[in-house]
């Protein structure tokens, strides 16, 4: 346990995680229909959290003093389905701090908000319609904090760069809520797989993206040089034909949950200073997670994010982002989504066949039972039995002879004094 605790640790306090994190990958994970939907508004809420402490004293290897790690995560939402219909909505924020010996303040590692919401609208039960709409940003505002005096420049592909902050400590990188993208789509869709193992979507069809991020600026540094180039990121409105894939599944035993998605949008319509083409312009973004549950209240959570957005960065300084992170968080369900109740397996529907079956003879059984009874004559009526006789009566003795009572002698008269 102390193992997985340390990998995450390491990971999430790596200096690439401490920049600001402008790459806004599409957030596409909403699932489409399951088999456990039910009808009707089915809220849901949960929290995570994580924590590492650790304390160093003449540790080969390490600097000494005190190092903590906190995390807090809430996901919400709530589904609708009826009929034909069905909307999903959801809200992700995932809040990260570190603070360790060499830098002694806490510093944002993980910072993502995001809300979305997907209605579907089933012509059959594997086709459809759907509008989907969706807001991702940061809370916090990003600060690049070093421990040495440290020189920043903002690159400048046509010219000298220009000097930042000479000798400092620390950079503002990005501001509360910035960079803030929003994200729009209709078109449609299709589920031909829907399997506890893979549940596969597609979707294809008009997407629009604004992010709004003039003065962000990125990590883009030159390790051949003692500055640390950053590059300034600029407004993006596109306009094009977006095509989605992705999937969820279960695996081992329903212990470990992934999912995956792939998203591309061919922007015809943009504001792109430099008047690339659209096919150079094109956005590609995955996103994919892997959950391994220890027990029903703590997992193993590690998160992969790839970026190509052209757009975001003036002509010849196009980054691909990518984005790691390993995570071991406690989680609560506050409220938990009502589901259907679990399909039963072939296996149980042929035992439960077998058992109606085997229900079914012993009722005919009885019934014949009972039938034979009826037709057969009923036995004759006994005859009714004879009273008991009394008893005889003792003979009677004669009356016992009782003597007379001896009778006192009369008293004699008493005679007159002399």
């Amino acid at each position: 346990m102390k193992g997985l605790i340390l990998v995450g640790v390491a990971v999430l306090c790596s200096p690439g995680i401490a920049l600001a994190q402008a790459q806004i990958v599409p957030s596409n994970g909403i699932k489409g229909a399951e088999k456990t939907d039910v009808e009707g508004w089915a809220p849901f809420l949960g929290v995570t959290g994580t924590l590492s402490l650790a304390d160093n004293a003449s540790v080969v290897g390490q600097v000494d003093g005190f190092s903590t790690l906190f995390g807090l995560g809430l996901t919400g939402g709530a589904d609708y389905a009826r009929d034909q219909h069905l909307l999903r909505t959801s809200l992700t924020i995932n809040e990260g701090f570190a603070r360790t010996p060499v830098i002694d303040e806490f510093v944002k590692t993980n910072d993502t908000v995001k809300l979305e919401g997907l209605y579907s609208y089933f012509l059959t039960p594997d086709l459809g319609l759907y509008g989907r709409l969706a807001i991702a940003t940061d809370a916090f505002s990003a600060t690049d904090i070093r421990a040495t005096p440290t020189s920043w420049v903002e690159a400048d592909p046509g010219g000298m760069p220009i000097a930042l902050t000479t000798n400092g400590f620390r950079q503002r990188l990005a501001g509360v809520f910035s960079p803030f993208t929003l994200d729009e789509q209709v078109g449609g869709f299709t589920e031909p797989i829907r399997e506890t193992w893979l549940d596969l979507s597609v979707r294809a069809g008009l997407g629009g993206r604004h992010t709004f991020a003039d003065g962000v600026l990125v990590n883009s540094d030159d390790k051949a040089t003692p500055e640390v180039e950053l590059t300034e990121l600029h407004n993006v409105h596109q306009l094009g034909f977006e095509l989605f894939g992705g999937g969820t599944g279960k695996i081992d035993g329903g212990k470990a949950l992934y999912k995956a998605g792939l998203s591309v949008l061919l922007p015809v319509v943009n504001n792109d200073p430099d008047h690339r083409s659209a096919t150079s312009l094109t956005r590609v973004g995955f996103e994919g997670s892997l959950t391994f549950n220890v027990y029903s209240w703590m997992g193993l959570v590690y998160n992969l994010k790839i970026t190509h957005d052209p757009q975001l960065f003036s002509r010849g300084e196009e980054k691909v982002e990518v984005q790691n992170t390993l995570l071991l968080t406690f989680q609560l369900a506050l409220v938990k989504k009502p589901e259907k109740p679990k399909e039963p397996t072939p296996e149980e529907l042929e035992f439960k066949a077998a058992q109606d079956r085997a229900d079914a003879a012993e009722k005919r059984a009885q019934a014949a039972e009972d039938k034979l009874k009826a037709l057969q004559p009923a036995p004759p009526a006994p005859e009714p039995a004879a009273p008991p006789s009394a008893p005889p009566e003792p003979p009677q003795q004669p009356p016992a002879q009782t003597s007379p009572e001896p009778t006192s002698p009369p008293t004699p008269p008493s005679l007159p004094p002399n």
